[in-house]
């Protein structure tokens, strides 16, 4: 079954979103993402590549870079991810895919794992991966050999119902990536913060003790000259 969202070509054009956050605070949450986006370009021999910033930092990193941008960046969303933001960003990219402005699209975004783990995900968004043949002979394996298995009947025909699923499930896919980052990157800074404050105890502590130090050794001191000082008037 075919779709313009399927369609496999040669990766020449390659659209790139980058997603980071809005602030800064969050350890290496920023800088992680835009390593894993300067590894992708180092190992992939794209002819074009335009990069879709998306997080007040990827939109910086992204200028930095002096890459081709697309026409629209997202930056400050973060504060509240609207599904939105996700339809606007899906409804982009299909259009420049299915016109054949761009052969494939990927991300780079952080992936919650735990309030103590991120990872760096490289995920393709387009085209949309199809179901592989040996999974679809397993699943009709499986089907004919169930005494009850009934063929399936689509309602309207299965090239409508496609043409409706496959956009919304760009749409969701994206906004999994947005949820998935911002869930992040509030891990990465209360995080960061934890140790910050940490190490700021243990560096009061550490001053206390020296200040404590040098007080009681000018204390010590002056008892000394005192004491001379009255030793030398007896």
């Amino acid at each position: 079954m075919n779709h313009p969202l399927l369609a496999e070509r040669e990766e020449k054009r390659v659209a790139v979103l980058v997603v980071s956050g809005d602030r800064g605070l969050a350890g290496a949450f920023n800088s992680n993402v835009n390593r894993a986006v300067l590894q992708l370009l180092a190992e992939k021999s794209w002819e074009s590549v335009t990069l879709l910033p998306i997080g007040k930092k990827a939109v910086e990193f992204s200028r930095r870079r002096r890459a081709k941008l697309a026409e629209k960046s997202y930056s400050g969303i973060f504060s509240k991810i609207e599904y939105g933001i996700a339809q606007e960003i899906a409804a982009g990219l299909s259009a420049e895919f299915g016109e054949g402005r761009i052969d494939a699209a990927y991300v780079v975004f952080n992936e919650f794992k735990s309030v103590i783990s991120q990872t760096v995900r490289v995920e393709r968004l387009l085209p949309i991966a199809r179901v592989s043949k040996a999974q679809t002979a397993a699943e009709k394996d499986s089907a004919q050999a169930a005494p009850s298995a009934v063929e399936p009947i689509f309602e309207p025909d299965p090239a409508t119902i496609l043409a409706r699923l496959l956009p919304r499930h760009l749409e969701f896919a994206i906004f999994r990536i947005l949820l998935e980052s911002a869930a992040a990157e509030h891990a990465a800074r209360m995080t960061a913060m934890d140790s910050a404050s940490k190490n700021a105890g243990d560096m009061i502590d550490s001053l206390t003790l020296t200040y404590n130090r040098a007080r009681q050794a000018r204390i010590t001191k002056e008892l000394i000259e005192i004491v001379s000082g009255a030793a030398a008037l007896a």
